[in-house]
């Protein structure tokens, strides 16, 4: 160092120069190193990018509900204090245990005490242990958030009151009963690769407005260490960068040069603004590579129905194809359509719920409508959803065979055997309605207690004697 020739007249003045010295170097390599030593990270990106493909795909909404979205959305008031997850490689757990689950318990109860969410955290320290390798001692290997995600559906979480430790190799079996408690409903992967930049925004912009906070995978380079109230990224994506779990908590429009997401981090409130920072919708999209939305078990309100939902065809030219109620959970056309006419369904949900449509006719064969492709959800976690099938820019055409096409769609609030389903009413006797009948069982909702609108084809019902209610569309051509 510098110090170590500076002529110096006696022994204390050297000491004074030399400590002053080693001061200042500390303080810029301070500067240089923001304590990156002691913030892990813990995403393994290639293992995470291959698990995803797996994790079914949320449908896309249509235009139309999008457009309804607020400029601005915050969980904030639903966030635990942001922990510290130091050196270890446990984001995951953090990310989606301590962070996300949290927020889902403490939006159900509608809790806004920062005292009182700090009450409920979720032990990150107990998913991290469901999903590390059985040679990870020291809890520095990382995880993906899909295992960590399965294991909250199947095996529920902790509340980290009852289970503190952020590495270990045992749980006690009561910490697993109390785990029990608090599962996952379900998680949906929100984009696919192709998806375009707006509509990977779109989509977890959607989530947040539900109320879901949604856990994303991301390359962090250096320059997170230093993000302040934004984290603007000095580096190039796509360079290698090792990966890092964090927890969207909302969006503005408003917020940076065109809008930016809110993230809640896992390196404590001395990082960034008290633990969070916003990263604009341009940086965000280029870093991370993948995003869950989280779904949990609804509890039923009173001024709420339990399912509800609607299906409307509409022309090529725009009209809607007009339909009316012709018997119990039943519609009809009041004219025939001539074979080569061009149509599109629009199928609405206004409770969350799983749903499935098919198609059918005289040969009984089921023709699968949504979920059209087997790595799509047919869960559709919203108040207020639409989907366009096929999509927003194509159609189906009716055949050119005279006869009685019909469309049935069945919404539940818990995953059915669809295959199962459909091979038992390919060999059914009677009407599509009795092999519904028969097939649902004791799971359908009396059709006394479903509120059929008489006009169009909607439906609401908010009763607790069943979990599945349908109705059928029969569709005429010439």
């Amino acid at each position: 160092m510098k110090v170590l020739f500076y002529k110096y007249s006696s022994k204390y003045t050297f000491l004074v120069v030399f400590l002053i010295s080693l001061f200042t170097s500390f303080l810029l390599f301070a500067q240089q190193k923001p304590n990156s030593a002691n913030r892990g990270r813990g995403l393994l990106l290639d293992a995470e990018e291959q698990a995803s493909k797996q994790i079914p795909l949320k449908s896309q909404q249509t235009e139309e509900s999008y457009r309804g979205l607020p400029s601005a959305v915050s969980l904030k008031q639903y966030c635990p204090t942001p922990g510290d997850q130091g050196s270890y490689g446990t984001c995951v757990g953090w990310t989606t245990a301590y962070a996300a689950r949290t927020i889902l318990e403490a939006r159900q109860l509608d809790l806004r005490s920062q005292i009182e969410i700090d009450k409920l955290i979720f032990s990150p320290g107990f998913i991290y242990k469901l999903v590390k390798e059985e040679e990870d001692q020291n809890c520095t290997y990382g995880a993906i958030m899909t295992d960590a995600l399965k294991k909250m559906q199947v095996h529920g979480v902790a509340k980290r009151s009852s289970f503190p430790e952020q590495c270990v190799d045992y749980v006690p079996e009561r910490t697993y009963k109390e785990a029990e408690d608090y599962k996952l409903k379900d998680y949906v992967r929100l984009w696919n690769v192709g998806f375009t930049q707006e509509e990977r925004i779109l989509a977890l912009k959607k989530s947040l407005t539900e109320g879901n906070p949604v856990v994303v995978g991301m390359e962090a380079p250096s320059s997170i260490y230093n993000a302040k109230e934004f984290w603007r990224p000095t580096e190039l994506p796509n360079q290698g960068w090792g990966g890092h779990a964090i927890c969207v908590i909302g969006f503005d429009d408003k917020k940076g040069e065109k809008g930016s997401f809110e993230i809640m981090n896992s390196w404590g409130t001395g990082w960034a603004n008290g633990g969070f920072t916003w990263i604009e919708y341009d940086d965000f999209t280029n870093f991370v590579r993948f995003a869950y939305e989280l779904v949990p078990f609804y509890k039923p309100k009173k001024e709420r129905p339990l399912l509800a939902g609607s299906l409307r065809f509409e022309l090529a030219n725009g009209n809607k194809i007009d339909l009316k109620k012709n018997g119990i959970a039943t519609y009809k056309t009041p004219q025939p359509f001539s074979g080569g006419t061009n149509f599109r369904l629009y199928l609405s949900n206004f409770e969350p719920a799983y749903v499935y449509a098919f198609a059918t006719d005289k040969t009984k064969n089921v023709q699968v409508v949504f979920p059209h492709k087997s790595y799509i959800s047919p869960y559709l976690p919203y108040h207020n959803g639409e989907i366009a099938f096929p999509d927003e820019k194509h159609y189906l055409t009716m055949d050119n065979v005279a006869g009685t096409d019909k469309f049935c769609v069945i919404y539940s609030r818990y995953p059915l055997d669809i295959n199962q389903i459909y091979q038992q009413l390919g060999q059914r006797k009677g009407t599509l309605k009795e092999g519904l009948e028969q097939v649902l069982g004791n799971k359908l909702v009396n059709t006394n207690e479903v509120a059929y609108s008489q006009n169009e084809v909607k439906f609401s019902t908010s009763s607790l004697k069943g979990t599945v209610a349908f109705f059928v569309v029969e569709l005429e051509h010439k």
